[in-house]
């Protein structure tokens, strides 16, 4: 058996467990009634969402607990099928449009009028055209987080990406010029010596030169004897 043998409570089943062709099936069984609530308010998808939030009088997660829990039937007889089903489709359908800025509701909306009373034959995947489609696949991937009691998906704010992005181009912005400034500083001046510093005056090898020769010939003059003079054993002269 297909999904497109199913009826909608089943449907409704899979697709609260992640089945995208499940949901595929409904969202095509259910174009037209999906095209007019998503083209309500000047055809802008989160007014529409906004507007049958609204009109329902209660929050997203108990309206569609409510439609879940009511007393309509499907064409199997079934209770929570029906218009259970369709509701909680149009809402879930309407809400990921709404909450996913990329997608674009006129897009969307176009699709919805090519598919509706269009038949599905046993491949529904490859007949609903957003499962093959890069930028609409990630609409139905949001789906499952937003079945009631179904845990919301957490996503980083775009926003707080930006400002990270600004705030490291500007660290490098300030650091680069920086660096090669002392880089280019350090060519241009050499640190002077530190021994140079302390002393005040600068070290000259040629202050440290002893002239030896100088020394050596004041002693030799003073140790040299007149060789006309005797000396006795001693030392001292007779």
């Amino acid at each position: 058996m297909s999904d497109t043998d199913l009826d909608d409570g089943e449907l409704l089943a899979r697709a609260r467990e992640g089945d995208a062709p499940a949901f595929a099936v409904l969202v095509h069984r259910h174009a037209a009634t999906l095209h007019a609530a998503a083209s309500a308010s000047s055809g802008s998808a989160a007014g529409a969402s906004g507007a049958a939030d609204a009109a329902s009088g209660t929050t997203d997660a108990a309206s569609d607990t409510a439609d879940a829990a009511s007393g309509t039937t499907d064409a199997a007889g079934d209770p929570g099928g029906g218009a259970a089903a369709l509701t909680t489709v149009r809402r879930t359908f309407l809400r990921a449009m709404r909450r996913l800025d990329r997608a674009d509701p006129t897009d969307v909306e176009g699709w919805l009028l090519e598919v509706q009373g269009t038949p599905l034959d046993a491949d529904a995947a490859a007949r609903a055209a957003p499962l093959a489609s890069a930028e609409l696949d990630e609409l139905w991937r949001e789906l499952a987080p937003r079945w009631p009691r179904g845990r919301r998906k957490r996503r980083l704010p775009r926003w707080i990406a930006q400002v990270a992005l600004v705030l490291v181009l500007l660290a490098l912005a300030v650091a680069v010029p920086y660096a090669l400034l002392v880089t280019a500083v350090e060519e241009a001046d050499p640190s002077p010596d530190p021994i140079a510093e302390v002393v005040g005056v600068p070290i000259v090898d040629d202050q440290f030169d002893l002239t030896f020769e100088d020394a050596g010939e004041d002693d030799a003059g003073e140790d040299d004897l007149d060789p006309g003079t005797d000396v006795d054993a001693d030392g001292e002269e007779p």
